[in-house]
């Protein structure tokens, strides 16, 4: 749960060996500026980012507590894929795909459209103006092969 009440936000206008010149608006809404000594500001900004951290973890913390179990086993189950998972699976999408085109010529474009781009076979056969049982043999018979080929995969 966000904090809604106003906060001061702070400016940095000039900053030099000495002294730090500060702009900020008031809880009113004023706009105020003041000295301040390098350190002080620099203990100033790093208790800022200090509290910014803590409320992040509080959020966090608030939203595993409105979790209900269902939703902790759903997170649990249908884990997000790791970048090694990813890859591994984009480089078998692209062996299938390596493999479709090493099928005979008019067998290769009715399979690569049949699986790659989901078209049915109605449509194919529409597209290569063919009877749609040529196109099914012709399908049926790439897949096959590609089954057998890619058995080791």
């Amino acid at each position: 749960m966000k904090d809604k009440s106003k906060k001061i936000k702070v400016y940095v206008l000039l900053n030099n060996d000495l002294k730090t010149i500060t702009t900020y608006k008031s809880l009113s809404g004023t706009a105020k500026s003041a000295k301040m000594n390098k350190i002080i500001n620099n203990e100033f900004q790093r208790r800022k980012n200090e509290d910014k951290s803590q409320r992040n973890e509080f959020d966090r913390h608030i939203e595993h507590l409105q979790l209900t179990e269902c939703q902790i086993n759903i997170r649990a189950v249908h884990k997000a894929p790791s970048m090694e998972e990813m890859l591994l699976e984009k480089e078998g999408e692209r062996e299938i795909i390596r493999k479709i085109w090493d099928l005979p010529i008019p067998q290769n474009r009715r399979v690569y459209m049949f699986i790659v781009d989901e078209f049915s076979l109605t449509e194919i056969a529409r597209i290569e103006k063919r009877d749609v049982s040529v196109i099914k043999r012709s399908v049926d018979a790439g897949i096959r092969k590609l089954q057998k080929n890619l058995k080791n995969f």
